[in-house]
């Protein structure tokens, strides 16, 4: 797994002609459908497995951090730390503040470490943003509990929707 800074991570996306993303904001296609998140912790992980199994299978992945340290009880920052050193291709970037170094990106061989990622965000709460590297399939989760789709393929997005609601995710709107 790749780390980047916002200004790497931001060329990137630039240069793979993706502009969902725009000076820390993710820009959702729209329409969108927003559901709440589980409470309970298994449904969390399964919920993780499922996004990198079935939304973003045999895809390259984005993950950016953007609301971090809001609920702090919920928060395990070393565990992150060294799941981060683990997986990551770049040490020195693995230990550098999570502000400094919020864009993962993996490539589709690397997608059960973005399931760790992504369970990991739904267990501390953190508000995160989760992509195709194509962009077509575009995650947003709040530390509000919610998570919100999009697509800019609308068969897709169909099919996403269909998924969540057959996982048993309530929608908000």
């Amino acid at each position: 797994m790749k780390l980047m800074t916002i200004e790497e991570g931001e060329r990137w996306l630039h240069s793979v002609g993706m502009e969902t993303y725009h000076e820390g904001q993710l820009y959702l296609p729209t329409p969108t459908t927003t559901y709440y998140l589980p409470k309970d912790s298994g449904a969390k992980t399964a919920l993780a497995r499922l996004l990198i199994n079935e939304v973003l299978a045999e895809k390259s992945i984005v993950l950016i951090l953007e609301e971090i340290g809001v609920w702090t009880s919920s928060e395990n920052n070393f565990l992150f730390t060294k799941y981060r050193e683990a997986v990551s291709r770049d040490q020195n970037a693995s230990h550098q503040p999570f502000d400094d170094y919020p864009f993962h990106y993996a490539e589709p061989h690397e997608a059960i470490a973005m399931e760790g990622l992504i369970a990991l965000s739904l267990y501390f709460i953190w508000g995160v943003a989760v992509f195709d590297g194509k962009g077509e399939i575009l995650i947003k989760i709040s530390h509000d509990e919610w998570v919100e789709i999009g697509s800019t393929n609308a068969t897709k997005y169909c099919a996403v929707v269909n998924l969540l609601d057959s996982f048993g995710l309530v929608r908000l709107s």
